[in-house]
């Protein structure tokens, strides 16, 4: 009992500070520069890459490795770890500073109130064709949830249509992401793809119980589509499918519920929506 008083006493303290990254996460979606949207080869990106691989089951050969959308093996150095929800330094930085905790201290209870206990969980991340990862992270496509004859699919929205006729690898030469290889080294299907032809693709999982979450990409639509907007990348008729059409206002209000009422309420159940 005495140590349930004391986790009560310590959620209170954080309340304002998760109050607040919801605010930032709903309501100020993280762009990060050009220059962070590149592949990664930190340790800590390498790691969450081989976490990706193992969940996955995307381990084909040493060298190689599976584009999850084009399902074709490419050169590992192509093939990016993508994180679906992740925190960008400003926000960490914030919330550190409003609790005077160091990240370590106060994560624990942001993960629990999103759904999951580690921001490198596997099913919070995705591998893509490097051209296709750096897209996603810059919310010039997305993907939606739908279920076709009772089979869950991810399927790909472009976004940012000026893209429609830009083959990936051209698209990748551009953003210096083709790592010193060249179109002969790679799958010819992922040096001929244009973005346009890839609108309405399923991800292809090779274990069927192995998906990532759905509240974490749902998420990240809905921003990336309100970005879109913003910046006019969308036709004035664009029609949104169903799964991109809907509002955030109802999780982010039982999400304010349970932060306004930590010390009594449960934390929400997301599975039931979001996962």
């Amino acid at each position: 009992m005495q140590e349930l008083t004391s986790t009560l006493e310590e959620l209170k303290t954080v309340v304002p500070a998760l109050r607040l990254m919801v605010k930032l996460q709903v309501a100020q979606f993280a762009y990060y520069a050009a220059s962070s949207k590149a592949p990664s080869t930190s340790t800590k990106s390498s790691h969450f890459k081989a976490r990706l691989q193992a969940f996955y089951g995307n381990t084909p050969a040493q060298d190689q490795l599976r584009c999850m959308l084009l399902n074709v093996k490419l050169p590992m150095a192509l093939v990016a770890a993508r994180y679906l929800y992740s925190l960008s330094p400003v926000q960490v930085l914030l919330v550190s500073l409003h609790t005077g905790f160091a990240a370590a201290g106060w994560e624990p209870y942001l993960y629990s109130l999103l759904g999951f206990s580690n921001i490198h969980d596997p099913r919070n991340g995705l591998l893509l064709f490097a051209p296709l990862a750096y897209a996603f992270a810059d919310s010039r496509i997305c993907f939606y949830y739908v279920e076709e004859a009772g089979e869950p699919k991810f399927r790909l929205e472009l976004l940012d249509r000026s893209l429609t006729d830009v083959k990936l690898w051209d698209y990748a030469e551009r953003r210096h992401l083709r790592n010193r290889h060249e179109e002969q080294q790679i799958d010819s299907y992922a040096a001929n793809v244009t973005f346009g032809e890839l609108q309405g693709k399923a991800l292809v999982f090779e274990d069927a119980s192995c998906r990532p979450f759905k509240r974490c990409l749902r998420f990240q639509a809905t921003q990336a589509v309100r970005r879109a907007k913003e910046q006019r990348w969308l036709p004035a008729d664009w029609t949104p499918s169903g799964a991109l059409s809907c509002s955030p206002g109802h999780a982010q209000e039982r999400l304010d519920a349970w932060l306004t009422f930590a010390d009594e309420a449960s934390i929400p159940d997301l599975d039931s929506e979001f996962e």
